[in-house]
C-alpha cells in the first residue's frame, strides 16, 4: 500500500512540476469529465445520456498543428429498461489545428477517427458488445497559461452497429498540463 501511495505521489508531482520546467508548450496531457448523448436512428428509441471521464495527450508538431490521442469511458445516466446498463468507450486519434498559439484563449478544430465500443448489459441475458471505427470531428478551446489550462472539447461520431446508425456526441471539460 505504501509503494502504491508513493507512486501516485511521484506521478502527481511530475505532472505538476514538469510543465513548469518545460521550454516549449505545444504538447500536453490531461483529463476531463464528460457528458455524452447517443441518438439511435431506430423507430421507438430515445436518446441516451452518458457521463464519464477521458484521458488525452496532445503532441504539437508546429505552432498550429498537432496530434490528439484520447480515451473516453462513459456509463449511461438512465436505464433503457429496468436493470439494464449501457456503456461505451472511445479511443480517438485526431489531427488538431490550434489558433492563437501563445495567447490566453486558444481555440482548436480536430478531424480524425474514433473507435467506439458500445456494450449492453442485461442481467437476464448477459453482455453484448459491438464496436465500429468511424470519422470523427469537433472543436474546442484551451484557456489559461502556457503551462496549465482549462480544456473544453466537443466531438461528434456517427457509427453503425448491427445495421443501425448511432450518433455519438461528447462534451469534455477538464485540465491540460502543457510541457
Amino acid at each position: 500500500m505504501k509503494a502504491r501511495r508513493a507512486a501516485v505521489v511521484v506521478v502527481a508531482l511530475l505532472i505538476l512540476v514538469l510543465p513548469a520546467l518545460a521550454k516549449e508548450n505545444r504538447s500536453g496531457a490531461g483529463f476531463a469529465l464528460n457528458r455524452g448523448m447517443v441518438d439511435i436512428d431506430f423507430p421507438g428509441t430515445t436518446d441516451v445520456e452518458f457521463a464519464g471521464y477521458s484521458l488525452f495527450w496532445k503532441y504539437g508538431f508546429t505552432d498550429p498543428w498537432g496530434l490528439l490521442i484520447s480515451y473516453r469511458d462513459m456509463d449511461d445516466d438512465e436505464d433503457l429498461f429496468p436493470g439494464e446498463e449501457v456503456n461505451y468507450s472511445q479511443f480517438g486519434v485526431h489531427g488538431v489545428y490550434m489558433w492563437r498559439h501563445g495567447k490566453r484563449v486558444r481555440p482548436h478544430v480536430k478531424f480524425g477517427v474514433a473507435n467506439t465500443d458500445l456494450e449492453l448489459i442485461d442481467p437476464g441475458q448477459g453482455a453484448v458488445s459491438e464496436d465500429d471505427m468511424a470519422f470523427s470531428f469537433g472543436g474546442g478551446l484551451e484557456a489559461g497559461s502556457e503551462k496549465v489550462a482549462f480544456y473544453a472539447d466537443y466531438d461528434f461520431t456517427r457509427i453503425e452497429l448491427s445495421g443501425v446508425d448511432f450518433d455519438v456526441a461528447n462534451l469534455a471539460l477538464g485540465i491540460i498540463f502543457k510541457y
